[in-house]
């Protein structure tokens, strides 16, 4: 499959889905945005072609001002640790912080459901984590270890509420 018939099936989920998107300069670029009780996010579905990848990236709505990068930084890191899908990063220059994800593709077809996999876990992971990192940067009542001690227990407890 060539990155423009995966790129179609990109718009197909984003179509479904009733999102509203624009196509980027490149073809192969999709520019959305989401909003939920924290604030606006913007995301971007790519697909790259060499190596063939769907990347998906959206950047939060905060800037982390440099005396805090160290501390969020941490925070990042303990997000990150033992997930499969969704990765948190600061650009150290600017303090922006991003959730990414990609599927590498390298010739296979790729299907709505991964996409939806792909995009959803980076969905869930900014709204989950983007009220610990702005805690941070905005309050220092806990430590990078607290706030995302308290995101895991909130998700673990979201789990067994769902499962039941």
């Amino acid at each position: 499959m060539n990155a423009a018939e995966s790129m179609k099936t990109v718009r197909s989920l984003f179509d479904q889905s009733n999102w509203r998107y624009e196509m980027g300069e490149d073809e192969c670029v999709v520019v959305a945005g989401f909003h939920d009780q924290c604030g606006s996010f913007d995301i971007t579905a790519r697909i790259a072609e060499s190596p063939a990848c769907l990347f998906v990236l959206c950047r939060l709505p905060l800037s982390v001002p440099e005396p805090k990068r160290p501390m969020v930084s941490e925070a990042l890191n303990r997000a990150n640790f033992a997930r499969l899908v969704g990765f948190f990063e600061m650009d150290p220059a600017t303090g922006r912080i991003y959730c990414r994800a990609s599927l590498p593709l390298d010739g296979a077809e790729l299907s709505i459901e991964q996409v939806a996999y792909v995009l959803a876990g980076v969905v869930q992971r900014t709204s989950a984590y983007h009220r610990a990192f702005a805690r941070l940067v905005f309050a220092d009542d806990l430590s990078p270890a607290e706030v995302i001690a308290e995101v895991d227990l909130d998700e673990r407890e979201s789990d067994s509420s769902s499962a039941s």
